[in-house]
């Protein structure tokens, strides 16, 4: 089990030290700063997220210099995203085949569907932050695209709440991928085999690239 093995290889022997602490800060380097801490799960099969509030940090010295952090002031949300792309008057702007990172994007499967909850889930947010006099950037439906979510993440908002499909695909070797559809499928690299689904990507979905945006609506 890969998951008991993770948690036994690098949360085990740290465990009997934290009885009675409910709190932890982070700061991960080399390949465990790909390791998601809250998503690990122990022999009972909780997730330490459940058990912990866990924190990350870039360094623990800024830990002597908590007592000047203050509460987040901005913050970006994203929710009721509509994944579906129309084509009406729409001109080409770009080759989507100029480039390598669009031709290892050709995923072509079953396209996404609303997430109606997550709309309500994000205009909560936003009502709770409104009474606190805080105005968060807000995306949705048609809006929520590649394209203003970089932009709005150009300001460095103090939260990024982006609610929408996410996917990981399997590695695979190159010798496995014999159609060449996937074949990002083979990057050892798991960020690259891992993304969010924004306004649009639908079309990107379906067909390796979007020539008609400068985003194709897959954030990796």
């Amino acid at each position: 089990n890969r998951k008991l093995f993770r948690y036994d290889l690098v949360w085990k022997k740290i465990s009997p030290h934290l009885t009675d602490i409910n709190t932890i800060y982070l700061s991960p380097s080399g390949n465990l700063s790909k390791v998601s801490f809250a998503a690990m799960q122990d022999n009972e099969g909780q997730y330490l997220g459940e058990k912990y509030q866990i924190n990350y940090m870039l360094s623990l010295t800024d830990l002597l210099f908590k007592k000047n952090i203050t509460a987040p002031t901005s913050f970006l949300l994203a929710g009721g995203i509509n994944y579906d792309y129309k084509l009406t008057n729409k001109k080409v702007i770009k080759d989507i085949f100029d480039t390598s990172i669009t031709a290892q994007r050709s995923l072509r499967g079953n396209t996404w569907t609303y997430l109606e909850g997550t709309k309500n889930e994000a205009q909560k947010i936003e009502s709770l932050l409104k009474k606190s006099k805080i105005k968060p950037v807000y995306f949705s439906e048609e809006n929520a695209t590649e394209k203003n979510i970089k932009n709005a993440l150009l300001q460095s908002p103090s939260v990024w709440h982006i609610a929408t499909h996410g996917f990981y695909i399997p590695l695979k070797t190159k010798q496995e991928d014999t159609n060449n559809e996937n074949v990002y499928q083979a990057n050892e690299d798991p960020m690259y085999r891992s993304g969010l689904l924004l306004a649009g990507g639908n079309y990107t979905w379906e067909n390796g690239g979007n020539p008609y945006e400068e985003e194709d609506g897959i954030l990796l």
